[in-house]
């Protein structure tokens, strides 16, 4: 443990209905008793609230009325002594506590130290660890059911797996080796053939962290096409929001408008662009090139045409440069259409999904949305369904652990030396030691945390 008591504010700063400042280290119960005068007499119980107010013990003033609570090591989220302010919210209330706290002996916490100190006194691993930003962070259901699998230990439970049966396989290995005079008949390809297995199981660990930017930090999707198309109104209907401006007039959008949305579960980056075609003035023009380079950045293209004028040459151009990740719309389904679907099915590259829609009424969204999100599914390989999602960092490691696993299969049965299959071993444990966050020096583990918010 460690010997300094850190104190910060752990909710987000702005006006609520309440505010936590919160301590963690030795001096932290005693810290809050200093200031803290209880509505009614009697000792604070671990794991309970007690209302009271907060008190200057300088100078008699009265900061706040406030609910604590206190938690004895190791029973706490940072496995030490800890306790916790909840005030009501506001910057001017809690940085006064939080500055009396410090007054009387702790230091303001680093970003994200509580969490690291928990994972220093074995509360977490760094696995654990990681996974409560994610908790915090990501925009989606699915992510946060990803994030609490691996708060809850999935990962981890996974990779020790792996890594239990290679350090079995590494005992045998340095037996050999230590009593090289006995000969005990073992054949190598055989003894380690069930380690194969473990092949495909950390090639699905590796392949999940595919779908991780999808759940935890959304696609872009880009709604594009020729003037007057609708590709707006088609902005608003999604998110039921007039949030972007429509008028009976061509070339109303100059701009790039993004909009963050949840489309079927999905976080994405919605982006409305101007309309592709001749531009008529300089702003026009500079209203394509955005457009054009939105279209080149998209994860997913809405390709919007106007079924009531046709598909135009132009049309056919940008969807067939970008037909895997397109989905083409046809809109304005509430006017007479010029185009058949024996045509449309011509015109199009084969396989680009396409709807017939109306933006004015509604009719047809549901499919597209359906549409949009099976190309999500069919760009990420298939993995968005996926439990667990292991981290980049996390992922580099199990691909080099990966490496030294068929890098040993690979070397069995060719009169390789034992020491040297031996150091393949070693060198696949290492990496999964890694993933864990076994003896990591404490720079990398500083830069990891470092990326937590101060208070978590």
């Amino acid at each position: 443990m460690t010997q300094d008591t850190i104190s910060a504010i752990s909710t987000p700063i702005g006006p609520g209905a309440i505010g936590v400042v919160r301590l963690s280290g030795p001096k932290a119960h005693e810290i809050l008793s200093a200031i803290f005068v209880p509505k009614k007499k009697g000792p604070l119980r671990p794991f309970s609230l007690k209302l009271g107010n907060i008190v200057d013990p300088d100078t008699g003033d009265k900061l706040d009325e406030v609910l604590v609570s206190i938690m004895k090591a190791p029973y706490s989220y940072t496995r030490e002594d800890m306790a916790e302010i909840q005030s009501h919210s506001g910057i001017g209330i809690l940085s006064s506590i939080l500055e009396l706290t410090i007054r009387l002996g702790a230091r303001p916490a680093q970003p994200g130290e509580f969490t690291y100190r928990a994972f220093l006194n074995g509360r977490l691993d760094l696995t654990q660890a990681e996974a409560v930003v994610d908790l915090v962070q990501t925009p989606s259901k699915k992510g946060q059911s990803m994030a609490l699998n691996a708060l809850m230990g999935k990962l981890s439970e996974k990779v020790d797996s792996v890594r239990e049966k290679l350090l079995e396989a590494l005992s045998i290995l340095e037996a050999l080796i230590e009593f090289p005079e006995e000969e005990l008949g073992i054949d190598l390809s055989l003894t380690f053939l069930p380690l194969r297995d473990l092949i495909p199981e950390m090639e699905e660990l590796i392949e999940a962290h595919r779908s991780r930017r999808i759940w935890f930090e959304g696609i872009y999707v880009v709604i594009a096409g020729r003037t007057n198309a609708g590709k707006s109104s088609l902005l608003n209907r999604l998110i039921e929001s007039p949030r972007a401006i429509v008028t009976p007039l061509p070339g109303t959008t100059r701009d790039v408008l993004e909009v963050p949305y949840l489309l079927e579960g999905i976080p994405v980056k919605l982006v409305d662009t101007a309309g592709i075609g001749v531009p008529k003035d300089e702003a026009e023009e500079m209203g394509i090139k955005r457009a054009m380079e939105s279209i080149e950045g998209a994860d997913v293209i809405i390709y919007v045409v106007d079924q009531s004028v046709g598909v135009k040459e132009e049309d056919i151009s940008v969807i067939r440069s970008h037909a895997q990740n397109t989905v083409v719309t046809l809109n304005k389904a509430d006017l007479p259409s010029s185009i058949s679907m024996e045509n449309i099915e011509k015109m199009l590259p084969e396989g680009v999904p396409y709807a017939f829609v109306s933006a004015l009424t509604g009719f047809g969204i549901g499919e597209l949305k359906g549409k949009i999100k099976e190309k999500v599914l069919c760009l990420s390989g298939g993995m968005v369904d996926s439990n667990i999602s292991p981290n980049l960092r996390q992922t580099v490691a199990l691909k080099g652990a990966l490496a030294s696993l068929k890098g040993f299969l690979e070397l069995i049965g060719r009169d390789t030396p034992l020491d040297i299959l031996a150091e393949d071993l070693r060198e696949a444990i290492r990496h999964l030691d890694e993933v864990l966050g076994r003896d990591l020096p404490e720079e990398i583990l500083e830069k990891i945390f470092s990326s937590f918010c101060i208070g978590k």
